[in-house]
């Protein structure tokens, strides 16, 4: 049985300007990607709880938010070696995330 792929429902800002994507993950179990303004992004999967924060990486839901939606960085880039989003990164995120409004508000 093959899985569905991991889908983006959702991105919601809230007053604080941090962002949350709504993911619908491989299995359809639906999750919280949080980029939150002091820039250390977080899952709701139980992989990121568990998994992913004790060995300081991210999950596949957040790699989707950041390959996928956002497609911010690449493999090269340096988030990857600390894995949280530095200032100037969060201000480029929220740009993103501004653009992708702009464009769905024209469709």
């Amino acid at each position: 049985m093959q899985s569905d792929p991991i889908k983006c429902l959702f991105i919601i800002p809230d007053k604080s300007k941090n962002l949350h994507f709504l993911i619908s993950g491989s299995s359809g179990t639906k999750y919280k990607v949080t980029i939150p303004v002091n820039g250390k992004i977080s899952c709701s999967c139980p992989d990121f709880k568990h998994g992913a924060k004790v060995q300081e990486c991210v999950c596949k839901h957040c790699l989707h938010v950041i390959f996928q939606v956002l497609r911010v960085f690449d493999l090269e880039h340096t988030f990857f070696s600390r894995c949280y989003f530095t200032p100037e990164e969060v201000k480029t995120v929220h740009t993103i995330y501004r653009e992708h409004l702009r464009k769905m508000r024209r469709n």
